[in-house]
């Protein structure tokens, strides 16, 4: 009996450091995979993070691959952004497109509204010299109304004087 004591004894030893060097494999084999998947996990966020920081800094054309990225939640948020950015980079060409064209029209209307201004001073010389011209063609009307007037009394004082004259040959 002490023989079959003294064999279970060899025997759960044995089994103790058989099951302890079985947790430790199983530790170092979960260890392993922990480190695997968080490495699965820590690479492409890492490289999406990169991606997110060159955008954040204005580089709306740098270029992801999509390689680099599983079929799996990352990979899908990696796609996402890639749209997002593509999305972004087309927005600020439109808005930039928008800016040129209103800075072309802003240009076109400033350069109407200078003619618009010169032709409205060219007007207003032109009305000036009209109006001039109307006062001198008023004053000569006023003038020759003058000069028709004084002609006019000039006459009938020549016809009353012949008139006169011819009564006083008449009678003699």
């Amino acid at each position: 009996s002490d023989a079959a004591s003294d064999a279970g004894d060899v025997i759960y030893a044995q089994a103790r450091w058989l099951i302890w060097g079985l947790i430790g494999v199983a530790l170092v084999v979960v260890a392993a995979c922990a480190w695997g998947l968080g490495s699965m996990i820590r690479v492409p966020l890492q490289r999406l993070l990169k991606q997110a920081e060159m955008v954040a800094d204005g580089n709306l054309g740098a270029s992801m691959n999509m390689n680099h990225y599983n079929h799996d939640e990352i990979g899908d948020l990696a796609r996402s952004f890639q749209r997002m950015q593509q999305n972004l980079r087309q927005l600020v060409q439109e808005v930039s497109t928008a800016v040129e064209q209103v800075s072309s029209a802003a240009e076109e209307v400033s350069s109407i509204s200078a003619q618009s201004a010169q032709g409205q001073q060219r007007q207003q010389g032109e009305i000036g010299y009209l109006a001039t011209a109307m006062n001198e063609m008023s004053s000569t009307v006023n003038e020759v109304a003058r000069n028709t007037t004084q002609a006019a009394s000039a006459a009938r004082k020549a016809s009353e004087e012949a008139e006169l004259g011819g009564e006083i040959v008449r009678s003699t």
